[in-house]
């Protein structure tokens, strides 16, 4: 963001012209009183962000039903592992979240505190984290992998409690 002289922001381009109103990002930076904690750095581990993992379809969904089974025997829903699995099924369809973060963060660094895309990818930081909001393709991708992980879980966690032998592989 760029503060002109009235103090008003003003949009700065974004990345090969995509993002934001008319190809322009808009982000909020805020200045920091000496002693302010920076909001720190985003975790792309748990931020989906352009990626191209090359797997089908029911390659995706056995590695989640994988993932649900053993969440379920641990006794634990969406353990790190599976939430990983999200973040990089996900990843398919995402913006590139780091690289609009990378530009904005060379520029304004620590006191970069957010940032609106306008195309749904919008990222902030509350208390010290970096939290997204989901596009809509994302959103769907959520839904899909929900619709497999819940059920492997249920059945596999139901069985597992039974006594039932599992007839998956963990």
């Amino acid at each position: 963001m760029r503060v002109s002289s009235r103090g008003r922001p003003t949009p700065i381009p974004g990345p090969g012209g995509k993002g934001g109103v008319n190809g322009e990002l808009r982000c909020r930076v805020v200045r920091r009183q000496s002693g302010d904690k920076p909001p720190g750095r985003p975790n792309w581990n748990k931020i989906p962000t352009k990626r191209d993992i090359p797997l089908l379809e029911d390659e995706w969904e056995r590695l989640i039903e994988r993932s649900a089974v053993k969440d379920a025997v641990h006794g634990r829903v969406m353990s790190g592992q599976s939430e990983r699995l999200l973040v990089d099924y996900v990843s398919q369809r995402s913006p590139d979240r780091r690289r609009m973060y990378e530009i904005l963060f060379n520029r304004y660094g620590d006191k970069l505190e957010a940032y609106n895309a306008g195309d749904g990818s919008n990222m902030r930081s509350v208390n010290g984290m970096w939290e997204y909001d989901l596009t809509e393709a994302e959103a769907r991708l959520v839904e899909r992998f929900m619709r497999v992980y819940a059920p492997a879980f249920e059945t596999a966690r139901a069985d597992f409690l039974s006594g039932r032998r599992l007839l998956r592989d963990i």
